[in-house]
């Protein structure tokens, strides 16, 4: 998949974490924007006063915060600031951090899935052998390995994030009953189911894959979870194969 000559798609991991929280919102943020409430706003505000609190711990103990990184792999520009970051030898640790409160087991998959672009970002440039991540709430700790499930996710995000970013393809709506009733864009969001015409061969919805997929329960080596084939094989090596595959 040369870039040469050919449009490059920008991706951001924060753009994969709305994209994962639910691809539907995701769409209209981008096609409708709206201006954010008072509460948004401050929540925001209180959450960017907790990364730099916390930033300035992780700065004394060595690691790089919110620092700008990118690979390019094939059409595909991936670009992001992590929250903080360390390499230590062969190995990268992504710190992902939320104000907000943890589910009971394992991180959800939003913020899996943003913390895992940024590793794999990474393990692509440093060809690391291992790349971790950690997702830190204000009550609780996951850990996970990026391994070949996880990488997996990360790529088919980019895939689908990128159909309705560049293309416009309208995607799947992850509904919920507490998701959908605090959505600003939820009566746009019926309206838009009532008129989409059904093609005869079924309707394309980007994202439609993580319906029902909430959260994802660790995968480090203490963790529930984790297939020993992909938990501690060669993180940078992995990455480039999947994109390899994909591109072939």
């Amino acid at each position: 998949m040369s870039a040469t000559g050919h449009q490059a798609y920008i991706v951001y991991p924060s753009e994969l974490h709305e994209f994962a929280y639910c691809p539907r919102l995701y769409f209209f943020h981008r096609y409708m924007p709206r201006r954010r409430g008072l509460r948004e706003r401050l929540r925001l505000f209180l959450g960017g006063l907790y990364h730099l609190i916390r930033g300035y711990i992780d700065r004394i103990r060595g690691y790089s915060v919110e620092e700008s990184i990118e690979a390019r792999l094939g059409r595909i520009i991936l670009r992001g600031r992590p929250d903080s970051y360390v390499i230590e030898g062969d190995t990268v640790r992504i710190v992902e951090r939320k104000s907000g409160r943890a589910p009971r087991r394992g991180a959800w998959v939003s913020d899996v899935l943003q913390g895992a672009t940024y590793a794999f970002i990474l393990a692509f440039l440093r060809e690391a052998r291992e790349a971790e991540i950690r997702i830190d709430y204000r009550d609780s700790s996951w850990s996970y390995r990026l391994d070949v499930g996880i990488s997996s996710m990360v790529l088919k995000a980019i895939e689908d994030l990128v159909e309705v970013k560049y293309h416009g393809i309208v995607p799947a709506a992850k509904r919920g009953p507490r998701k959908c009733l605090k959505c600003p864009y939820s009566s746009q969001c019926r309206l838009l189911d009532e008129t989409l015409e059904v093609p005869e061969e079924g309707l394309y919805e980007p994202g439609s894959w993580l319906a029902g997929l909430n959260l994802i329960p660790p995968n480090n080596r203490e963790g529930s979870g984790c297939d020993n084939s992909g938990c501690r094989g060669d993180a940078g090596r992995n990455a480039r194969e999947r994109l390899d595959r994909r591109e072939g």
